[in-house]
């Protein structure tokens, strides 16, 4: 017979997980537009995509500008507005977070951070396609792609949140002699007639040795990795642009639409047009991903006292001092 032996988790709950995502947009607002003073009992993250914010705390008015973000905690009382003349897109996620050492190191992030190597938006916008491809564990996938960003913010505080897992910038890759490699693509990737032989030329490297130390490295063969980042930035202009769809194409790299089509096809699972529909319809609204959680949206409302608005959507006056929260 045989005995079943229980890992140390083996008691847990099923339904136990360190991280749940309620909510999630990309929203645009006008210029003027603003959110009344508020708070909530969940973690809110806003990150600029472009304009600029005005978060007003009870530490005072903070501007974040393009390519930053800033976390609000649970119970911290907030307004915010898009300044006059300036329109306005973020990314605004809620969410939260039950391991107290993860919870108690996000407390600590309630002041704008730049997102210099991209990391934080690329891990945003797949939360956001995933949410809007409401594909089959798309719930569990944004979980565990919002648990990598919290870990990632975590590490900031001790100075080791390092790229690794995102194989579209340079600075995960420690491997020295792969790194001017990397470079060169991502500086190079709308030349249509790129090659091997050019990236190898370029680095100094025979081109089988290139060939086979890259894919050792990164998984992925030179022209695998390229196609992969030349549909990083058509997903970045058909998200954020107008350009039609042969433009796009054409900016990226791809000499016809048609081949563009199929390659984009095949690491999305969708054409490109189909793609910007299902991302432009999700748009300047948000998306419960939780499907208990009820958004209160109080954009362009009234001022009135702080409130607490609660997952469930439910609103209780701000107490004088927070609940202790208590996680099983």
């Amino acid at each position: 017979m045989v005995k079943m032996v229980k890992g140390i988790n083996g008691e847990r709950s099923a339904g136990l997980r360190p991280v749940e995502v309620y909510w999630m947009a990309m929203y645009d607002y006008n210029p003027g537009w603003s959110v009344p003073r508020h708070a909530h009992d969940f973690f809110q993250l806003f990150f600029v995509i472009d304009g600029v914010l005005q978060l007003q705390t009870d530490n005072g008015n903070i501007e974040i500008g393009r390519n930053s973000f800033i976390l609000m905690p649970p119970y911290a009382p907030h307004a915010l507005k898009a300044l006059s003349g300036c329109p306005l897109r973020t990314f605004d996620i809620k969410f939260s977070v039950f391991p107290e050492d993860l919870h108690a190191s996000l407390l600590r992030k309630n002041r704008p951070f730049t997102d210099s190597s991209g990391f934080l938006k690329n891990l945003l916008e797949e939360i956001h396609h995933e949410a809007v491809m409401a594909e089959p564990w798309y719930r569990e996938t944004c979980n565990a792609l919002a648990l990598q960003m919290i870990v990632w913010m975590g590490r900031m505080n001790i100075g080791t949140a390092v790229q690794s897992g995102v194989e579209l910038t340079t600075t995960w890759c420690r491997d020295q002699s792969i790194r001017p490699v990397l470079k060169f693509i991502r500086e190079n990737y709308a030349d249509s007639n790129l090659t091997l032989d050019d990236i190898a030329s370029f680095v100094g490297y025979a081109k089988t040795y290139l060939a086979k130390k890259f894919r050792t490295v990164v998984g992925l063969s030179v022209h695998r990795y390229l196609m992969r980042y030349r549909i990083y930035e058509a997903k970045s202009l058909l998200r954020y642009t107008a350009k039609p769809i042969k433009e796009v194409a054409h900016l990226t790299g791809f000499k016809t639409i048609y081949h563009f089509t199929r390659v984009f096809s095949d690491f999305e699972q969708i054409p490109p047009g189909k793609w910007r529909q299902w991302e432009g319809a999700s748009g300047r609204k948000g998306i419960a991903i939780s499907p208990s959680f009820v958004n209160t949206d109080m954009t362009q409302g009234e001022s009135r006292p702080v409130d607490i608005i609660t997952a469930n959507g439910r609103t209780v006056p701000l107490c004088a001092s927070p609940p202790v929260i208590r996680y099983s």
